[in-house]
């Protein structure tokens, strides 16, 4: 299963988030052709029954010449089906931050969780080679 689509990293194709914001290119000096995550935010939603869950807001970066900004909403469960996927494949140097389902909407276990899966995100890209990263046909 190809965990990139489109140049984007792809978490789990059966369960997509809407509401992808439009990408937005900006001149960069330098070529450095690097993903890095700038931020990640939560936000509440409700799914059809009216029960609350977070989603976690990610602003992607690609630097070089030209860079290109992006933003995609994912839930936990999919970060976490994702490490899954990385330890299958070998060795993982990040670490996911825990799961805490009692106390997921606590605004102390939102913030650590939104800094987590920031420095999550941008470990696993950093020791990601290019043989693991590039698109798949």
């Amino acid at each position: 299963m190809n965990m990139w689509r489109g140049g984007t990293l792809e978490l789990n194709p059966h369960r997509s988030i809407p509401e992808h914001e439009e990408a937005a290119q900006q001149s960069l000096d330098g070529d450095t052709g690097r993903l890095t995550i700038s931020s990640t935010v939560s936000e509440t939603k409700r799914d059809s029954g009216g029960a609350e869950f977070l989603v976690y807001k990610i602003a992607c970066v690609l630097s070089g010449r030209e860079s290109l900004v992006w933003v995609t909403r994912r839930r936990f469960s999919e970060f976490y089906d994702l490490h899954t996927r990385l330890n299958r494949m070998g060795d993982v140097r990040a670490s996911l931050p825990t799961r805490n389902p009692f106390a997921k909407m606590s605004p102390s276990v939102v913030h650590a969780r939104e800094q987590g899966l920031m420095r999550y995100l941008n470990s696993v890209l950093e020791h990601c080679s290019d043989s693991q990263c590039d698109p798949k046909p």
